[in-house]
């Protein structure tokens, strides 16, 4: 990768690889707004040394573009309120404009701010026909949106990646690995309570001493819990309990997770952002998490409490369009499965960490099956053809 910096136009060349070649068409074009930041506190600073809102374009395409006459603007009744000067943007290649409010400053500072609790960006062309455009909500500072794939998916809240591709994965360190917020039979805390849950990571080599961070649901109150003196080792999980225990020793936070939709925020000493999540509508007993483990995008799954996090939606989903029957469920061991095959397949067996841990020859015209699962206690699942089911094994 090279880096070019003509004075505080920054521009960002990548060399093509077979990935990139592949990558689907953007939303409307090759040229296209790639990630912003509405909240900048440290992330990145301005040839001023300040600390601005800035917007990402990148040139998707083969081909060098003329940006002069092309304009960017928080209004689409006013398209016009930042005009590119003339800048031609490399093929494959990035740049900042900084939306500070401040053109007096140079060419790529825009007269306009971004706003932390959301608004709509475009893109247009010498026309002011819109090239590309966003719509976004509330962000945290310091964290950014941005196309991921990049250059070519839809915005998705990101870890920044300033003036170069989008990764959507998180920086070494601790990280919001997996949360559930209905805990109805999953797991309980140390006095028997079904609580929500929170669980870290540690997915750096290094331990890290979490005393004095901070963990909140609520944006703009980033110190709603202050960890104690907590050391997390290298590839370690922490369990935080999102119950209101206001009066429970250990870790147990002043608020629960919202069934309906709620954000996580992972706050360092100076409350800067380390992590952030935002989710919508949970469903009972599953969990979002990260896939991969400790530093993919949150997908729902099986939860897999302290553990590595395995099997995203599709699973998921595909277990409520094709129930799997197997009774009893949870179970000691042994079940009966309830099949109608009219040719015979294989039961596969998986762990939560997607390990395919046992199979079973299943005949077909034989309804009911008995099966003897000699597994350690812990949550599987089952998958027969397009059919899958969560499955139990107690103690």
């Amino acid at each position: 990768m090279k880096l070019l910096n003509f004075g505080w136009l920054v521009l960002i060349l990548a060399g093509h690889s077979p990935a990139a070649l592949a990558q689907c068409e953007p939303l409307f074009g090759k040229l296209l707004i790639n990630e912003l930041m509405a909240g900048n506190d440290g992330t990145a600073a301005d040839e001023f040394g300040e600390f601005d809102d800035w917007i990402e374009i990148y040139n998707a395409s083969g081909e060098a573009v003329q940006l002069e006459g092309y304009f960017l603007s928080d209004s689409r009744a006013i398209r016009t309120k930042y005009a590119f000067p003339n800048t031609v943007l490399p093929a494959d290649s990035y740049l900042i404009i900084w939306c500070d409010n401040q053109p007096e400053q140079g060419a790529y500072h825009a007269a306009f701010n971004l706003s932390g609790s959301g608004e709509k960006v475009g893109l247009y062309d010498p026309d002011t026909a819109t090239v590309d455009f966003v719509s976004f909500g509330t962000i945290p500072d310091d964290i950014t949106i941005g196309r991921f794939p990049n250059g070519s998916g839809p915005f998705k809240i990101l870890i920044p990646t300033f003036a170069s591709a989008n990764t959507n994965s998180v920086n070494p360190g601790v990280v919001i690995n997996e949360y559930q917020a209905i805990n109805e039979s999953t797991v309980q805390d140390q006095w028997g309570g079904y609580e929500d849950w929170i669980e870290l990571y540690n997915n750096s080599p290094q331990p890290i001493n979490l005393g004095g961070w901070f963990l909140s649901d609520k944006i703009g109150e980033p110190a709603q819990f202050v960890f104690p003196d907590t050391t997390m080792a290298p590839n370690s999980y922490l369990i935080i309990w999102c119950d209101q225990g206001l009066f429970e020793p250990g870790l147990h936070t002043f608020f629960k997770l919202g069934a309906d939709g709620d954000d996580i925020l992972l706050s360092n000493p100076d409350t800067l952002t380390v992590d952030y999540v935002n989710f919508g509508p949970q469903i009972p007993d599953d969990s979002e998490g990260r896939f991969g483990n400790g530093t993919g995008s949150i997908s729902c799954m099986i939860p897999s409490f302290s553990e590595t996090n395995g099997f995203p939606l599709s699973i998921a989903q595909k277990a409520e369009r094709n129930p799997l029957k197997i009774w009893p469920n949870p179970s000691s061991g042994s079940a009966t499965l309830s099949s109608e095959l009219n040719k015979p397949d294989v039961l596969k067996v998986y762990d939560l960490a997607g390990r395919n841990v046992a199979e079973f020859p299943i005949m077909p015209f034989i309804n009911n099956q008995n099966l003897n699962f000699d597994l350690p206690t812990g949550s599987y699942v089952l998958v027969l053809g397009e059919s899958t089911a969560k499955f139990v094994i107690l103690p």
